[in-house]
């Protein structure tokens, strides 16, 4: 039996995958298994993956006949994983030479359900790099693991005896429903701070965009639901209930509302679950937190058209004459000259001269 399986989906990833598998089969924890998943992909990752599975025995391959989804791909890893422990990578990431071995030590010492290590965060577009700063949070309270998924290892049976899998009909956020029932079920965790995971976000083509088509927007709010689901039913006091609601759906609600929505009647929805777990259970304290005190003030008299009301700036002339309006909502910016007149609109990834006329495109 391996000590840990690494669950690896996969689809169109080739210019990322050789510097995720090479972290993978050098890891100084040799009792492992590497389950990567191909779901169906159109560029050179299959070939990259049967490369190193002829390379590397304990690389175990999973081809799809057709593209299924993210959900569907762990879930198979799942299903055929025979390690103590389970891990998961994004074929866009990497993990530290000793990431495994580190976690599975404190994992057989302490019996943990769960065992996290380190994040270093990367911007692939502006090459800006963080560190995790949420380690001492997860350590105050189970709650605050509500993110970063992949930068722990789950004891294999506490998954299996709680039956804890990603929801597969759900494009998107399917991480979120995975660690709220990880955060609801887990008696016991640690935490290593030595050791990183690197995660890699705002990469073209990945799901982590600034902007929310309807179906994606959809599939989120779904998961939101599902959430506050779970942990209604789950056996909370009253103060770890408001906890789990603000870190499993509030902060994820709210970091999704100011993005650039394919539909307002998307974001309208969003809002409108704020409205009512705010009447439900009087969340001014985490809502205020999150949003300051005038938007909380939104939510709580159901304000929707001042809530998402544009932020504005302007460019003066002389210190006195208004010649510039920046008109700003969520993600997508209006330049105005003498606040009538439209000069620019930046729009996600596009660039309007005239809002109409599209002169830049980013890829």
């Amino acid at each position: 039996m391996p000590k840990v399986s690494i669950i690896v989906p996969c689809y169109n990833v080739s210019p990322y995958l050789e510097r995720c598998l090479d972290s993978l089969i050098q890891q100084n924890l040799k009792d492992i298994e590497i389950i990567c998943i191909d779901d169906k992909s159109t560029d050179n990752t299959l070939k990259i993956l049967h490369k190193y599975a002829k390379i590397d025995s304990r690389i175990k391959l999973i081809e799809f006949e057709k593209n299924t989804g993210v959900a569907i791909a762990r879930n198979s890893g799942l299903r055929i994983a025979k390690g103590e422990y389970i891990g998961f990578v994004d074929p866009d990431d990497y993990v530290d030479l000793d990431f495994y071995e580190k976690l599975y030590n404190v994992a057989k010492s302490s019996k943990a359900d769960f065992i996290k290590g380190n994040v270093i965060s990367v911007n692939n577009n502006t090459k800006d790099i963080s560190i995790d700063k949420k380690m001492e949070n997860i350590e105050k309270h189970i709650s605050n693991f509500s993110s970063a998924f992949w930068s722990a290892i789950y004891r294999k049976d506490f998954l299996e005896k709680n039956k804890i899998l990603f929801p597969p009909d759900i494009i998107t956020s399917q991480d979120a429903v995975f660690l709220a029932q990880v955060g609801l079920k887990a008696k016991k965790i640690k935490l290593v701070y030595d050791t990183y995971y690197h995660y890699f976000y705002q990469r073209p083509g990945s799901l982590d965009s600034q902007f929310l088509p309807h179906e994606k927007a959809e599939s989120k709010y779904k998961a939101f639901c599902i959430n506050i689901n779970l942990i209604e039913n789950s056996k909370l006091s009253e103060d770890d209930m408001k906890l789990f609601i603000d870190t499993h759906v509030l902060s994820h609600v709210i970091y999704e509302i100011y993005k650039d929505f394919e539909l307002d009647s998307d974001r309208k929805k969003f809002f409108d679950l704020l409205v009512n777990l705010n009447k439900k259970y009087n969340l001014k304290r985490f809502l205020t937190l999150r949003l300051g005190k005038r938007k909380f003030k939104n939510v709580l008299y159901n304000d929707y058209t001042n809530f998402s009301l544009a932020k504005k700036s302007r460019i003066y002339l002389f210190d006195f004459i208004p010649i510039i309006l920046i008109k700003t909502i969520g993600y997508n910016k209006e330049i105005k000259l003498f606040d009538f007149l439209p000069i620019l609109k930046i729009s996600y990834n596009k660039v309007f001269l005239f809002n109409f006329i599209l002169i830049l495109k980013i890829r």
